[in-house]
């Protein structure tokens, strides 16, 4: 039986980021035999937990030295685990203690770098504090890796300029996609929508939009009173702001929900009408794959991890744009039964079961020798 470990930052019980995507795997990977462990620095919600997810991150204020001490204790479990394979979600403090473990114990690499501009090598390499260059440091850890894990062809391109010397690859996230959702779309899509309920999940913040999309909200409204606005996800104070400063009229159309689980966020999702993203940046939306798979009419900002993410089958915005996000908003309304089967057919490409395949191939490729045996048989 295979013995996989993984290690990310924050873990669900709430919806989103690398820790549900790490225990979205770990599920389809243990269905398939192996056994699978998540080391996590912190939770996000004090809901229940799956075995599968250890928090082993201390319970302090300060998250300079929260994340150092993560850092050494993952150090120490790496260095004393059975692991057949380490998998780190992220290459940051935790990447780099765990790979130096791994690497000193000879336990086969995978690190998944996440988002461009955070943890890919140049942005790793560049990282300082209290003065001191630590990103020298801190970077070895793309090259003690077996496998890099690229979620797009961006941060790929930026791995290999970086350096020749880092293997990496691609592999998108997956999504468990849920056929009687389905079957309830495609029924549901065939009603025109006259009181569009739309809804945004994950971190509620600048970089993912929802400031010119609180903008545009208002204008919305003018073509749809009757529209709701849902968001799902942690909220930033500089969203609070804006939210407070809105007309009394416009803020009671928009419910913030803040953290959901995610059997909860996916019934919130299959309530909506239109699901909207106009983030600035992406590494490779999980929100969006899964509203797809739900067979929303999506509205997606026009950054190319997003165009390469659904071809035709979202509606586009200029994410800096109010009058962009507006309109895009009102198209996806209007082509409400076109866009869902559209967006339901592109996300056959994203089940989470083609991730693990992919996963899998990568944890293979990596036996030490002829005579190893396979790490896992699909």
């Amino acid at each position: 039986m295979t013995k996989i470990l993984m290690v990310v930052d924050a873990a669900p019980p709430h919806y989103g980021g690398a820790g549900q995507q790490a225990l979205l795997l770990a599920k389809e990977l243990e269905a398939e035999g192996s056994t699978v462990r998540i080391y996590a620095r912190r939770r996000e919600s004090t809901r229940s937990q799956s075995e599968m997810v250890r928090f082993v991150g201390p319970l302090i204020r300060s998250e300079a030295l929260s994340n150092a001490i993560f850092a050494i204790l993952i150090f120490f479990i790496v260095i004393s685990s059975r692991a057949d394979i380490l998998h780190c979600h992220g290459a940051f403090y935790y990447g780099f203690s765990s790979t130096a473990a791994a690497k000193i114990r000879r336990i086969p690499i995978v690190l998944k770098v996440t988002l461009l501009g955070t943890d890919d090598p140049q942005s790793i390499r560049a990282q300082r504090k209290l003065g001191l260059n630590i990103g020298i440091i801190l970077v070895r850890q793309f090259f003690w890796a077996d496998r890099v894990v690229a979620l797009n062809t961006d941060i790929q391109k930026a791995c290999a300029n970086f350096s020749s010397r880092i293997e990496t690859v691609v592999v998108a996230n997956g999504v468990k996609l849920n056929k009687s959702f389905r079957e309830e779309r495609e029924l549901r899509a065939r009603i025109p929508v006259v009181e569009p309920k739309v809804i945004f999940t994950g971190d509620v913040c600048i970089r993912k939009g929802v400031d010119t999309l609180l903008a545009a909200w208002r204008g919305f409204l003018n073509s749809y009173p009757d529209a709701t606005l849902t968001l799902i996800g942690p909220v930033r104070e500089e969203i609070l702001r804006i939210l407070g400063d809105l007309d009394p009229s416009t803020r009671n159309t928009i419910r913030v929900n803040g953290k959901l689980s995610h059997s909860s966020t996916l019934d919130a999702l299959a309530a909506s009408d239109v699901f909207i993203l106009p983030s600035r940046s992406e590494g490779l939306p999980n929100s969006l794959i899964e509203a797809m798979g739900i067979g929303l009419s999506c509205v997606a900002s026009s950054i190319p991890v997003n165009r390469t993410l659904c071809i035709d089958s979202a509606t586009y915005c200029d994410p800096e744009s109010v009058l962009s996000i507006e309109a895009a908003l009102c198209n996806a309304v209007l082509k409400n039964d076109e866009m869902s089967t559209r967006a339901l057919n592109r996300s056959e490409s994203f089940g989470i079961g083609r991730t693990a395949s992919a996963y899998v191939d990568i944890y293979n490729s990596l036996a030490k020798s002829p005579n190893s045996r396979k790490v896992l048989q699909r």
